[in-house]
């Protein structure tokens, strides 16, 4: 089954901390950590190939801009000590998709891939950039695909 694909747009921005001992396709139903605090990846897609409605999947993810745990907003207020490491999914226009399961690497690109052609069926421009997330919510694993447009 496929998951619904819908435009999203996100009021408040979510952040995070760097954390570097992350690996975006390493996540394990045993990680207690993915429990107490959610995680992002952002990847960085060639503008060229961002734009194709087939792209090739060798292309996928991307380049890994960046990793990161949440950081709630209580934290943030304390985080003046740590210039430059705090990161941010910013408010903003996605389009977006999400499934209640952790996923593999294999699937993750056939979803990132049918966003992109997605956006490109409704006539949307996408950036090149697009962000995984991982969280537990609602007793499950969550895996969540945010991809920024322009109308």
């Amino acid at each position: 089954m496929k998951p619904p694909i819908i435009r999203l747009n996100l009021l408040n921005p979510l952040y995070y901390y760097t954390d570097q001992s992350l690996e975006p396709f390493d996540i394990k139903l045993s990680n207690t950590e993915l429990l107490e605090k959610e995680k992002i990846f952002c990847f960085e897609i060639e503008e060229t190939v961002s734009l194709e409605f087939e792209p090739k999947r060798e292309f996928f993810p991307g380049t890994l801009i960046y990793k990161g745990s949440a950081l709630d907003g209580k934290a943030l207020n304390n985080e003046t000590k740590m210039p430059g490491q705090v990161l941010e999914l910013a408010k903003g226009t996605y389009i977006f998709t999400q499934l209640r399961e952790l996923l593999d690497k294999e699937t993750i690109i056939d979803l990132l891939i049918e966003v992109q052609q997605e956006t490109l069926w409704q006539r949307l421009k996408p950036k090149s950039s697009c962000y995984l997330r991982y969280l537990y919510e609602d007793n499950s694993f969550v895996t969540q695909i945010f991809r920024p447009y322009t109308e």
